[in-house]
């Protein structure tokens, strides 16, 4: 086990933490990977997702992003606003399993979705429009570096064109990232 700090302020590194986790044995791992699949609903999901080979796991994802960028009811508690959420799923599902492509998938939905949720309450906040940007800026980043599907491209053109009378400069700004990336793309 690891030892007590000698203070409160010192920190457990993970080379401590691995070190004892050597001396474990595939019983008492399998306990600890259980009580912390109990524990939460977070580890949970990313256990499922690290462990479980299944589209409903991706699915799972995507509905916190709806919920949390939802154009049906925002007002209720548990579909507020909240891109912080959005994104941190995105970030829990691309840890938990690598899957590029999945992740990409989601990014595109988050932005998707803060494309709607303007369509359907009307301009929102500089913040607001800087997170999707920003968003959109870093699926453009994984697709110059990955493969990726036709459709994914196809998405993304359909944002730019679904944010045309959007204000804070969004569509002039999606418009612009893409036509340079496009650029780009076609002179390699």
């Amino acid at each position: 086990m690891v030892t007590k700090a000698k203070t409160k302020d010192k920190k457990v590194l993970w080379s401590e933490i691995k070190r004892e986790l050597t001396q474990y044995n595939q019983v008492q791992l399998l306990e600890m990977v259980s009580a912390l699949y109990s524990l939460s609903t977070d580890n949970k999901r990313f256990i499922e997702a690290k462990v479980v080979n299944d589209d409903n796991i991706l699915e799972k994802y995507r509905e916190i992003i709806s919920r949390s960028i939802s154009t049906e009811a925002p007002w209720l508690k548990s579909h507020q606003l909240s891109l912080k959420t959005a994104k941190k799923a995105i970030s829990d599902y691309k840890k938990a399993t690598g899957n590029i492509e999945d992740t990409m998938d989601l990014m595109i939905y988050y932005v998707e979705r803060g494309t709607q949720f303007t369509q359907a309450f009307g301009d929102i906040d500089e913040s607001f429009y800087n997170s999707m940007e920003s968003m959109f800026e870093s699926i453009l980043k994984l697709m110059s570096s990955n493969s990726y599907p036709d459709k994914f491209l196809t998405r993304l053109e359909d944002i730019v064109k679904e944010s045309r009378d959007m204000g804070w400069g969004y569509y002039d700004n999606l418009k612009y990232m893409l036509e340079k990336w496009q650029e780009q793309k076609s002179i390699l």
